[in-house]
């Protein structure tokens, strides 16, 4: 049984105002900005830096949901509230969460880039655009 896709692709392109050149581009700027993010968080864990990780969750949970794939946002706020503590010095105490949030972006980040790569998710966009068509906007 295949897996559903961790982006929506409808509800990002409704979320860009059905505008699919906006939405690519969205798309392409948070793989630009974000594609390194995973590796960023074990980093926040290795040099204990509780700030950043937070830091790096809250941009996270502010963009998925307009991209479509807010399924991440949870895994992003328990970095946030785990970490929201200026004086968290304790890795064992947000380490679980910052692990969670990058293993959960691992395939977002993979699926992403395969959109990116299937010429710049036309093939996904297909879909958007038939429920777009279906749909009541």
């Amino acid at each position: 049984m295949e897996k559903p896709p961790l982006i929506n692709c409808a509800a990002g392109l409704a979320m860009s105002g059905n505008d699919m050149q906006l939405y690519q581009r969205m798309l392409q700027t948070f793989h630009t900005i974000h594609g390194q993010d995973d590796a960023a968080l074990r980093r926040c864990i290795v040099e204990q830096d509780a700030a950043a990780a937070q830091a790096i969750a809250h941009s996270l949970k502010g963009i998925v949901a307009l991209l479509g794939a807010g399924a991440l946002q949870p895994a992003a706020e328990r970095v946030m509230r785990v970490c929201a503590d200026d004086e968290q010095t304790d890795v064992e105490a947000w380490k679980p969460a910052v692990e969670s949030l990058a293993r959960e972006l691992m395939p977002l980040l993979a699926e992403l880039e395969q959109l990116i790569k299937d010429h710049r998710g036309e093939a996904n966009m297909n879909t958007a655009n038939e429920y777009l068509t279906d749909s009541n906007f």
